[in-house]
């Protein structure tokens, strides 16, 4: 998402970014990460503040966002109504994975306690 959003007090320049990472290995299993970040920047009667955070590993996200402003990856403008689900990126591609014969790797903590 990257979009400017409007309201009565402020104006927020906000961006973020999800990436799910999957890693095939050589015994027919594969991996996989999550990583995201956010910024945003927000100018209203309190004065200016600035925004970042980002995570790595796993995570199940779901976001809705409904605000005037625009919308800078569909150029939409008026009411911006932004929703984002990861499970909805990670599905098809575990899913294709699986039908490909691969499975997911397991890293319980005996799996790792007692790895050959």
């Amino acid at each position: 998402m990257d979009a400017v959003l409007f309201s009565p007090s402020a104006v927020t320049d906000e961006m973020r970014e999800f990436k799910f990472i999957v890693q095939v290995n050589d015994d027919g299993t594969w991996s996989e990460i999550d990583e995201s970040k956010q910024v945003s920047k927000r100018i209203g009667a309190g004065g200016l503040s600035m925004n970042y955070s980002s995570f790595r590993g796993k995570q199940i996200s779901f976001n809705k966002t409904v605000a005037i402003g625009k919308n800078r990856d569909d150029a939409e403008v008026g009411i911006v109504n932004i929703t984002f689900n990861s499970e909805e990126y990670k599905k098809p591609v575990r899913d294709y994975l699986t039908a490909n014969g691969f499975k997911k790797e397991s890293k319980g903590f005996f799996k790792r306690l007692f790895k050959k």
